[in-house]
């Protein structure tokens, strides 16, 4: 079902209004919430540990004679005190009048005569600490404290004090007992320094004070709480009203958004599209054919689109009324045509790439006299092979020039060194210049080396290679890049894989895969797939004769090409904490390996063997705590290649200029002449640094014997 671009517009901006006003509320709600908590923590916490310093100062004496007279009460009466302490509202005056006659003795009514001077210094002292504990709590607008000790034997807190009203329902009387919970618990046993947690709508903070004197030393905690009712109740105030806002502001927004995408999008495109589908109807009903404007003239992109549509229908009324007279000039064209083919074809270098540790096979068979497929491949140095394979848009002569300028920069760009995803944006840029046909390439990029059987690959719209691997075949490169030439300034992403013994790569253009038979059915991926886990000897040729059978006489639409990367056996020699002594091994073993080759041209290997190893021991593993060496050999018939890597320091050796032979060896200076040779006799060499290793690769080609 179509969903007019109104719509859409409008269903996005009431998706973008909703999530803002969320936001909003996440936001004020997470930011409020926090504020709230630091605020209220820091008052508690300040007002907790000021008190504890003044009784720890002042109070000392009194806090453990306290202490013990109340501990010594409570552990005789323990069970009638936890009986007493659970009894309800109801009973509250029974309550009262226990703890009133179990703490006479503490304190004696205050109009009591005969007091002892003793009872009255504990009783001031009580009343004063009281005071001061009630002052602290309404200063800083608490809910209230109190003074108790821990029975962590029965899991009992023993109250002392309490700031609330001796009326108070929540009181707790001297002497009074709670269970401690688990929170509780696990605050009691911390550090002396304030403890601080959040309980239903209260914020407590606990600090454990103990204190000495003549009659010994005693552990109490003081904790003062103050209630977050208030605070969350502006907090959802402020969250409301922050929403609120929001959601006028985004709605507003929204509605400007609106009507500026109707005005300058929605209604734009659909003078356009009308244009356009008048155009088409009359060009369907073969009608005298003349433009139809849109009559967009906006200064922008849709204004561009409504320009280029006209320009698009005149080109297509000029193309029609020539048509009649191209026709005509058909025969004469087909020889032109002829010799466009034979030039394509030379184009393009001849199947059967073979390299020591890979093998390259392609085919290319065009729909038409010329084509629009391409495909190339050249090494860029000793240890990589580039190859591409591309399809223009169109066939024809058009789609054929076009493949051969892009052919050209294809090529130009992949010899600057540059990686796939660099060349891919080259060609695009080149090719958008000057492309008023709107013609565009789709391609795979890749870049073979040879020293880690790496392929970093870039596909710009081209179909996903088959990676045969193991017996199953199966797509790479889920993402896809752009197509080549429609757009400037465009980035194309890159990938890489590590090709393995065996493996076999197929790329291969549309040609293939949409290939039809007299049904009107597509070969398809699954046929591709099937031919390829059948593994057959010449898999181009079966490729090129399961399509053939199932077209079963149907025309070919579209040009065909294939390219089979086949990845073969390489030799790995490795070596940790190498010496000259690998020399030997080595050359020896690359004896064996070359032993149907001209002694000469092994000879000459063992002494590039030597005098790279001999470089890599001397000079890069200084410094290097575990030095390893790697050595890849790989040899397709008479062609040797080798590739040393190595984990030491940077180290370059293709750097050093070559010495001046001329000179006699008694005056000539030391060194140079090793890398001197291996550049002799060497076909190609290559260095590079990547990550912190070396790669040094040379190949050579010798004579059988």
């Amino acid at each position: 079902m179509k969903l007019p671009i109104r719509r859409k517009v409008l269903f996005l901006t009431l998706g973008l209004s909703l999530a803002l006003v969320m936001a909003s509320v996440f936001i004020s709600y997470t930011i409020f919430s926090r504020q709230i908590q630091r605020e209220t923590l820091s008052k508690v916490e300040e007002a907790t540990w000021n008190l504890s310093e003044e009784a720890g100062r002042r109070y000392d004496d009194f806090l453990v004679k306290y202490f013990k007279q109340g501990l010594a009460i409570y552990e005789e009466s323990r069970e009638e005190i936890e009986e007493m302490s659970a009894l309800g509202q109801d009973e509250f005056a029974d309550k009262r009048t226990f703890f009133k006659t179990l703490t006479a003795e503490l304190f004696p009514p205050e109009q009591g005569f005969g007091m002892s001077y003793e009872k009255v210094e504990f009783n001031n002292n009580y009343r004063q600490l009281l005071g001061q504990m009630s002052l602290v709590s309404a200063s800083n607008n608490l809910s209230g404290g109190t003074v108790y000790f821990y029975d962590e034997e029965h899991g009992n807190i023993v109250y002392l004090m309490d700031t609330a009203s001796e009326s108070a329902p929540y009181y707790h009387f001297p002497l009074s007992t709670e269970k401690a919970g688990e929170d509780l618990r696990a605050h009691l046993a911390k550090s002396e320094e304030p403890e601080s947690y959040f309980e239903e709508n209260a914020c407590i903070s606990i600090v454990r004070l103990t204190v000495s004197a003549e009659q010994g030393e005693a552990t109490v905690y003081i904790d003062f709480r103050t209630s977050t009712e208030a605070l969350f109740q502006t907090q959802r105030s402020f969250v409301r009203t922050s929403g609120l806002i929001m959601l006028s502001a985004s709605l507003l927004i929204s509605l400007v958004y609106l009507l500026f995408v109707d005005r300058y999008v929605a209604r734009p495109l659909i003078r356009v599209t009308r244009a356009a589908a008048a155009f088409t109807d009359n060009l369907a009903e073969d009608k005298t054919l003349q433009p139809i404007s849109a009559g967009v003239l906006q200064r922008d992109e849709l204004g561009d689109l409504s320009e280029r549509m006209d320009l698009m229908q005149e080109k297509i009324v000029e193309y029609v009324s020539s048509l009649a007279e191209k026709t005509k000039q058909e025969e004469s064209m087909k020889a032109e045509l002829s010799i466009a083919s034979r030039i394509q074809r030379e184009a393009l270098p001849e199947s059967g790439f073979a390299s020591p540790g890979v093998h390259l096979d392609s085919v290319l068979k065009p729909a038409r006299e010329v084509g629009g497929d391409l495909y190339d491949y050249f090494l860029t140095d000793a240890d990589h092979l580039f190859f591409v394979i591309a399809d223009v848009s169109g066939k024809g002569i058009p789609a054929s020039l076009f493949m051969m300028r892009g052919k050209e920069v294809i090529k130009a760009s992949a010899k600057q060194g540059l990686r796939p995803g660099e060349i891919a944006k080259a060609v695009n840029e080149e090719l958008f210049r000057n492309n008023e046909e709107g013609l565009f390439i789709t391609a795979f990029f890749g870049i073979y080396e040879f020293s880690t059987r790496r392929l970093c690959y870039a596909r710009a719209g081209h179909e996903q290679p088959f990676l045969l691997r193991a017996g199953k075949a199966e797509k790479i490169s889920e993402e896809s890049n752009i197509v080549l030439g429609l757009f400037d300034g465009m980035d194309f992403e890159e990938d890489s894989l590590r090709m393995e013994t065996g493996d076999k790569l197929l790329l291969y253009t549309d040609g293939l895969n949409e290939g039809i038979n007299l049904a009107d059915e597509e070969f398809g991926y699954d046929r591709i797939r099937g031919i390829l886990e059948q593994d057959p000897p010449d898999m181009l040729s079966a490729l090129q004769n399961g399509l053939q059978t199932f077209a079963g006489g149907a025309e070919q639409f579209d040009d065909v090409t294939l390219l089979l990367l086949s990845v073969q056996e390489t030799e790995r020699f490795s070596y940790k904490n190498p010496d000259y002594n690998v020399i030997t091994d080595l050359t020896d073993t690359l004896e064996k390996r070359l032993r149907d080759l001209d002694p000469e041209g092994v000879a000459q290997i063992g002494m590039m063997t030597d005098e790279m190893v001999n470089n890599i021991v001397s000079y890069a593993f200084e410094g290097i705590k575990e030095p390893e060496l790697s050595v890849m050999f790989a040899r397709n018939g008479d062609t040797v290649r080798l590739s040393f890597i190595d984990n030491g320091t940077a180290f370059n050796p293709l750097e050093k200029t070559d010495p001046d032979t001329e000179i006699s060896p008694l005056d000539r200076p030391e060194g140079g002449l090793g890398i001197y040779f291996v550049r002799q006799f060497s076909d190609a060499v290559s260095y590079r640094r990547e990550g912190r290793k070396n790669y040094f690769t040379l190949v050579k080609k010798m004579k059988r014997l």
